[in-house]
């Protein structure tokens, strides 16, 4: 792998920009980081993400995203979808 993979990132608040960042970091391959944080989407909270996560979902068939969100009171974030 010569470059790394262009990466978006959505998120609710700074500290969730930070852990995706130390994570995304620490993603290696041959030594070297496997992504690039390209882009970052923040509502400023999870309405914003909620209202948005189709098309986030959509727009991740063409390029990598790394999504992460407080899932409140749901079971699993699949259900944040329908």
């Amino acid at each position: 792998m010569k470059h790394s993979i262009p990466l978006t990132i959505v998120y609710e608040d700074m500290l969730s920009q930070y852990v995706i960042s130390k994570v995304v970091n620490e993603i290696k391959y041959e030594g070297k980081r496997k992504y690039n944080i390209s882009f970052s989407y923040s509502g400023g909270g999870n309405g914003y993400i909620k209202k948005n996560l189709r098309g986030f979902n959509s727009a991740s068939k063409g390029s990598a995203f790394f999504v992460l969100i407080d899932l409140d009171n749901k079971d699993c974030a699949s259900q944040l979808l329908y």
